[in-house]
């Protein structure tokens, strides 16, 4: 299969769970997640805010908060296909965006270097820490970024068992995954 084929797959296991079963793979992934002591130890940690039918963040993002994390969140330009990363307080600063993300509106951008865990949105991923996103690039670019910026952030993926399969391609300018998280497992890559 070809990535678009995976991405393709992984997607449609995923929109077939019901709410429940997302709610509740949701949280087991939490509580893995706020076990870790990369986790326990992290700083500054950037989220994705999960929409529709991806893993729900917006728990993992309180409970960072409530331990005094510093948390980011992305801010996107779809055009150029770009994003950075930008601090919250708290989740009510965040506001849905026309392409129906869920960002800060006047987010100024955090410096790369000085993150330690970027969690990632994933489609379709294998045990090896190769990931499909949607497509358009922005966490391999952001990846790239902070390979340049000399950052030492570790990028988490978390996705659901359903979107788990063998052999997901992976080019030399796509992110490799450092940890996963699923509803049943912690994987290093």
């Amino acid at each position: 299969m070809n990535k678009e084929e995976f991405r393709a797959r992984g997607l449609q296991a995923r929109n077939a769970l019901d709410l429940e079963d997302q709610t509740e793979n949701s949280f087991q992934i939490m509580k893995k997640l706020l076990k870790l002591d990369d986790f326990v130890l992290a700083e500054t940690i950037a989220f994705f805010v999960g929409i529709k039918t991806e893993v729900l963040t917006e728990p993992m993002i309180q409970e960072a908060l409530l331990g005094g994390k510093t948390v980011l969140v992305p801010v996107s330009d779809m055009k150029s296909r770009t994003m950075f990363f930008a601090q919250i307080e708290s989740l009510e600063e965040l506001e849905e965006t026309e392409h129906g993300l869920y960002e800060p509106l006047n987010g100024t951008e955090f410096p790369l270097e000085e993150i330690d865990i970027i969690v990632v949105p994933m489609s379709a991923f294998d045990l090896q820490g190769n990931r499909l996103g949607y497509g358009k690039g922005f966490y391999d670019k952001m990846f790239w970024e902070i390979k340049k910026a000399k950052g030492k952030a570790l990028f988490v993926g978390l996705g659901f068992e359903c979107q788990l399969f063998e052999g997901i391609p992976n080019d030399k300018h796509d992110l490799k995954l450092d940890l996963i998280i699923t509803e049943k497992r912690v994987v290093r890559c």
